[in-house]
């Protein structure tokens, strides 16, 4: 079972045999952060969870302790958590994925639009 808190600008996301997430709510993603494919696990549709990765190299491991989430509207949520799942969740990742023929583009040049909004530049 997921318990999920929200509260004082900050989101705990605890379920039975996964570690205890704490994100920081945040209005923008800092340079250097990407969506984290966690799916579900976030516990809310309201919140796209962000993370840092400890390297460039090495994308699928974060810093746990940096982690951030960004209130957005539910469609953009799903929307991006689709694109993270499929093709990436950095921008870069999202731009590669459009060379590809078999890639969904509209789905990702929406999750493009999205993620520049939400950037600090």
């Amino acid at each position: 079972m997921k318990n999920v808190q929200i509260e004082n600008g900050i989101i705990t996301v605890s379920e039975i045999n996964h570690p205890t997430h704490t994100f920081k709510i945040f209005e923008s993603m800092p340079k250097g952060y990407g969506v984290w494919n966690i799916g579900e696990h976030m516990g809310t549709d309201e919140y796209i969870p962000c993370c840092e990765p400890i390297s460039a190299e090495q994308p699928y491991h974060i810093k746990a302790s940096t982690l951030i989430a960004i209130k957005l509207p539910r469609e953009e949520v799903l929307l991006l958590r689709k694109a993270a799942g499929r093709y990436g969740g950095t921008l870069r990742e999202l731009k590669r994925a459009l060379r590809h023929k078999n890639s969904n583009h509209e789905i990702i040049e929406i999750a493009i639009e999205i993620l520049e909004r939400i950037q600090n530049k």
